[in-house]
Formats: structure tokens, C-alpha cells, sequence
């Protein structure tokens, strides 16, 4: 409610869902702009550049993911979110500290690190995706072309991360500053 979440239209729906409103929202207020974020900024150089844009996922995709976590992680992240909402804006601020300094690497632990009480959430939302991409990585890296790819950091640190997994099939990893 001090969101300005009705509760009682939330009632129905599933706990990531609201976890997912209530973040935004939150961070919204905090100040934060999804418009100055890096998918919207790469995406947006893309577009005016005239590159083809894809995704490892569709929407739909992603959200049979959230929706596949347990039921008791994604409360835990409910409760988080209502109980900690400062030490959750806190964790934020560092994190775009982190990204802005180009600290990757920091991003990528303190974002695995925010996800160690909800293991199997953290197995379906980043280790398993990581493995997926990764060997849709190396397919494409074995046509001609030029590829840039973007994920998210969370997906660059921890244990099987993308960079990782890569590295182990031979190929070279390179992170650009843009």
C-alpha cells in the first residue's frame, strides 16, 4: 500500500508478479529510470544503427520461468520486498554504483549473493539460462558474422556463468565498455 499497490487487486495474482510490480514501482519512486538502463540504451544504438535485434527468450518465455520458481521463494521475495524495503534500495544503489563504474564482475557477485536464499529460484532464473545460452552462443559463434550480445550481470559472475561457460568451449570473452 505505501507503494500505492492496491492490495486487494494483487490478491489474485502470483507472488513473482507482485514481487516484479512492487520492485519496479519502488525503484521508480527511488529515482531510477528504466529508460537509462543498459537494455534500453543498446537497444535503442541498435536500432538507430539499423542492427537486427534478437533475444535468447520470449517474453512468454520468461515469464513460464517466474512462474516455475517456487512458490516459497517467490514469497520470501514478496516478504523482502515489503519488510527491507530500505536495505532493498540500498543493495540497488550499489549495484548501479557498481554498473556505472564498469565493476561488472562486482555487479555480477553482489546480484548472485542477493540470490543465495532462494537457490532454486537463482538455478532456474540464471544457471540454467546460462548453460542454454551458452551453447546457443557457441552455435552461432560457429557461423560467419559478427555477433554483440548483452546480458544481464547477473549472468557474467557466479558459479557457471556465461563467460565461463564459454571460455570452456574454446572461445575468447571480451567485455566491451560502451
Amino acid at each position: 500500500q505505501d507503494l500505492g499497490l492496491p492490495a486487494a487487486q494483487l490478491e489474485p495474482l502470483e507472488p513473482w508478479f507482485i514481487a516484479v510490480q512492487a520492485a519496479s514501482v519502488m525503484y521508480m519512486k527511488a529515482g531510477l529510470d528504466p529508460k537509462t538502463g543498459a537494455e534500453s540504451i543498446l537497444t535503442e544504438a541498435a536500432r538507430k544503427s539499423g542492427k537486427s535485434i534478437t533475444a535468447f527468450e520470449t517474453p512468454e518465455q520468461q515469464f513460464t520461468m517466474l512462474d516455475s520458481t517456487p512458490e516459497a521463494e517467490q514469497l520470501a521475495g514478496v516478504r523482502d520486498l515489503a519488510h527491507n524495503r530500505e536495505e532493498g534500495l540500498a543493495i540497488m544503489s550499489r549495484l548501479v554504483d557498481h554498473w556505472t563504474r564498469g565493476e561488472a564482475d562486482a555487479t555480477g557477485r553482489l546480484m548472485n549473493e542477493e540470490m543465495k536464499d532462494t537457490p532454486e529460484t537463482a538455478r532456474i532464473l540464471l544457471t540454467e539460462r546460462n548453460v542454454r545460452w551458452a551453447k546457443d552462443l557457441k552455435a552461432r559463434m560457429d557461423r560467419p558474422g559478427v555477433v554483440f550480445v548483452a546480458v544481464g550481470a547477473g549472468h557474467l559472475a557466479g558459479d557457471r556463468n556465461v563467460r565461463e561457460l564459454l571460455e570452456r568451449e574454446g572461445l575468447r570473452v571480451e567485455r566491451i565498455a560502451y
